[in-house]
């Protein structure tokens, strides 16, 4: 028996070749497409010397990381306090930590009164946001700005109903807090941040996202409470 391949006609050839080109454009095409980060990152240096990153969004400039400074502008400590007993009676400035130290990967946890203080928790040029600067932030984000603002890692975030982007580079961490009874919400489940602005004698504005909302979320609270701290540049 003689076996007969079938002959490769011209427009067969060129009908691969022109295909073959057409998939090697398209290919370069999207790799063009891609989207570009807008990120931009820089640093600051905190009270304490730590290079902190930075973040521009919109006109304003954050910290891309929670405050770990324990000292003020002027070089005084900020008592620590880890004992709760003492802590939820305090009319002063303190910090406290989820561990022993600040090294957890978290910045430390202030109550309102070091916030508060007019020697200033944040860098030269820095300050804590007001509800203003909290609002402005939200809106320049948009709709669904939490999941945009935080961290999208699952290393950090123990579980969403929403796919977290950082798409602005703020990377909220998921840092909990200190009530005046004992540090709850801890890290995994939600992220909080003391605002400038007072409410009353007894409370104050904090910035809250929640492990299952897509919305920034604010609420008065006791001025007592170990909350983390964001600063944003004059």
């Amino acid at each position: 028996m003689v076996n007969i391949s079938p002959m490769k006609s011209p427009d067969n050839i060129l009908f691969m070749t022109l295909l073959f080109i057409a998939l090697i454009s398209l290919h370069y095409s999207c790799k063009k497409e891609e989207p570009v980060s807008k990120i931009n990152f820089g640093t600051v240096t905190d009270n304490d010397g730590n290079i902190c990153k930075t973040v521009n969004i919109g006109n304003q400039t954050w910290m891309a990381e929670d405050l770990k400074s324990n000292t003020y502008q002027n070089g005084d400590d900020i008592p620590l306090v880890p004992e709760q007993s003492v802590w939820k009676n305090l009319n002063s400035g303190a910090i406290c930590y989820y561990e022993t130290d600040n090294n957890s990967g978290f910045g430390s946890l202030y109550n309102w009164y070091a916030v508060d203080d007019s020697r200033n928790i944040c860098p030269a040029g820095w300050h804590v946001p007001s509800n203003d600067d909290w609002s402005k932030l939200s809106l320049e984000v948009g709709p669904d700005a939490a999941v945009k603002l935080k961290e999208s890692s699952i290393r950090y975030w123990a579980e969403w109903k929403y796919v977290n982007t950082n798409e602005t580079g703020f990377t909220a961490l998921p840092n909990g807090c200190r009530t005046e009874y004992t540090i709850e919400n801890g890290p995994r489940y939600s992220a909080a941040w003391w605002s400038s602005t007072s409410e009353d004698d007894k409370s104050a504005w904090f910035i809250y996202l929640g492990i299952n909302y897509i919305q920034v979320l604010n609420r008065p609270e006791q001025k007592v409470w170990g909350v983390s701290v964001r600063c944003v540049k004059d």
